[in-house]
């Protein structure tokens, strides 16, 4: 159960959220995508479980999504955000006290839709993956020191695919990051394995989804191989990894009128994933708890 709702002024529409600490305290902050105002507003943790004023930072047009990590190597969280009304990713690298520096923005393709980061290539470096909803593909934004991005490198999904969100785990239990895609308009999620070095198996692997918005990879059946949620039209996909690169046949979860978000979390403290989705059309929330 939760208590009363408390409200925080945010910027104009705002379109995503994200918890995550970023202040070095430890205690978790809440961090929003304004795609009105174009830019991103910073809810930091006051130690009393709520939360202090938003501080606006600006960002590129229509920010879609927020990913977080520590992209230039000196142990503080910055933020990396997809513009999708720029075609264009805002890197704002953190001062340690909750506080960034003006964005740094390095091109992506058309219409970004979702951030995931790791460390792809594996030399120590943070990269990104990012999925553009609008041009069919993955944009690859490999680290360098000095937080930098080498020229992004481009994974073409086939037409219609209309990517809308990606993940990043080792699906093949070969120790090289894989990329799980949601593609939205062709109605599966599409698995991309690693060859190394941050390159990319070019055959997409599919596994049937219905139009799937999002997709979220974590152990969900606790047999040590990653899994798969997705979002889809009606509720929730959860796809079981087999941990060879494939996945079993998707369990369907019916959740409230037109699905918008999802997250993924231990929400009844039992050691198991569980998954939450906000329905839009009929104004509510669906818990699924995992048993």
């Amino acid at each position: 159960t939760f208590n009363t709702a408390v409200s925080y002024v945010t910027g104009t529409a705002p379109d995503y959220a994200l918890i995550g600490e970023v202040s070095g305290d430890g205690k978790p902050d809440l961090l929003v995508a304004n795609r009105g105002s174009n830019d991103i507003s910073v809810f930091l943790n006051d130690g009393t479980g709520l939360l202090q004023t938003g501080v606006t930072y600006k960002v590129g047009k229509k920010p879609k999504a927020i990913a977080i990590g520590d992209i230039d190597a000196d142990g503080k969280t910055d933020l990396t955000v997809a513009n999708a009304g720029s075609n264009n990713i805002s890197l704002l690298l953190s001062a340690g006290d909750g506080s960034f520096a003006d964005a740094v923005n390095f091109s992506s393709e058309s219409e970004p839709s979702a951030i995931a980061v790791a460390d792809l290539d594996r030399d120590g470096d943070l990269d990104l993956a990012v999925s553009n909803a609008g041009s069919d593909s993955v944009s690859l934004l490999l680290g360098q020191k000095a937080a930098l991005f080498k020229p992004s490198r481009t994974l073409k999904l086939p037409e219609g695919s209309a990517p809308g969100s990606v993940a990043i785990g080792d699906v093949d239990n070969d120790g090289i990051p894989d990329l799980a895609v949601a593609n939205s308009g062709a109605d599966n999620v599409g698995i991309l394995l690693g060859k190394g070095k941050g390159v990319f198996s070019s055959t997409l692997r599919k596994v049937a989804s219905a139009g799937p918005q999002t997709v979220v990879m974590a152990e969900l059946n606790s047999d040590g191989k990653p899994d798969l949620a997705a979002l889809t039209r009606s509720g929730a996909n959860v796809l079981f990894g087999q941990g060879n690169g494939k996945f079993k046949a998707s369990n369907s979860y019916r959740a409230g009128s037109q699905p918008m978000a999802m997250a993924v979390g231990d929400f009844n403290n039992d050691g198991k994933p569980d998954i939450a989705i906000a329905n839009f059309i009929s104004d509510n929330v669906s818990v699924m708890l995992n048993y």
